[in-house]
């Protein structure tokens, strides 16, 4: 799985958790959404690469899961370099 520099630095100066604020705009038709957390690395409740295990399977590989919703919907980061 290779992450972009900006991801990489986000994870190692904030290693996932809650976001603040916690609302952003997905776009004009989807509107706004609420994140619960972002999933981390090492030993957390919420470890990103236990996710990409587990949802990897179950979503495109155009998709990286890197947090949830309070729904439990994933949020996901788009990896347009697996189109190619």
């Amino acid at each position: 799985m290779n992450f972009t520099k900006l991801y990489k630095k986000f994870l190692l100066e904030h290693n996932g958790g809650k976001a603040r604020p916690n609302v952003f705009k997905i776009s004009d038709v989807q509107g706004p959404i609420v994140i619960n957390a972002f999933f981390g690395i090492g030993d957390l409740y919420d470890n990103l690469e236990d996710n990409i295990d587990i949802l990897g399977e179950r979503l495109p590989e155009v998709f990286i899961p890197i947090g949830e919703e309070p729904g439990g919907n994933v949020i996901c980061l788009g990896n347009k370099r697996a189109l190619f």
